[in-house]
């Protein structure tokens, strides 16, 4: 089940909730373009909570996807990143990989698995989307605006639209990036 969890967001805003259960494991589909993009990360806080009186985690995983190009999962963290306790919220940050700028269109592709353990899975929460450019990142010198933004602020989209397309869907679309 995915769904919209008011008041479970960072400073009381409303999050984008998962729970899988042993049947269901969420994916989450984060459609944008690349295409000048100012920024080389893709980031978000989650947090869980405690759901039942079992010890089962869930464990998060990543791809990229394009035109049936697909990169291979990574996993966001570790075994022990996503318990099944009440935990604040973190930031995590997802590398656009060189293959992957300068597109059209480029989805990041978000699992959250049902964890190994006994009883129910925890509740995991995500909130403040964004494209943040690392401290890293070198300016394409051919970038007719280098300076905006470059220095570290995220660019976070503005959600234009949300739609449930059946009971275990939901599509946002956002703003170009």
């Amino acid at each position: 089940r995915v769904f919209q969890a008011s008041g479970k967001g960072i400073n009381g805003s409303t999050a984008l909730g998962v729970q899988t259960i042993g049947s269901f494991d969420a994916q989450i589909y984060i459609k944008t373009t690349t295409i000048g993009l100012k920024g080389n990360i893709f980031s978000f806080y989650a947090r869980t909570e405690r759901n039942g009186g079992g010890n089962r985690p869930v464990r998060v995983s990543y791809y990229f996807s394009d035109a049936g190009q697909k990169s291979q999962p990574q996993a966001l963290g570790s075994s022990d990143s996503f318990p099944n306790t009440d935990t604040d919220y973190r930031l995590w940050e997802i590398p656009i990989p060189e293959h992957w700028r300068n597109r059209e269109s480029v989805t990041l592709n978000l699992t959250i698995h049902y964890g190994e353990g006994t009883g129910s899975s925890a509740r995991w929460y995500m909130d403040d989307f964004g494209i943040s450019l690392s401290e890293a990142f070198e300016p394409d010198p051919s970038d007719p605006d280098p300076a905006d933004p470059v220095d570290g602020t995220p660019v976070f989209p503005s959600l234009q639209r949300s739609e449930v397309l059946d009971g275990y869907t939901v599509n946002l679309t956002f703003d170009n990036p």
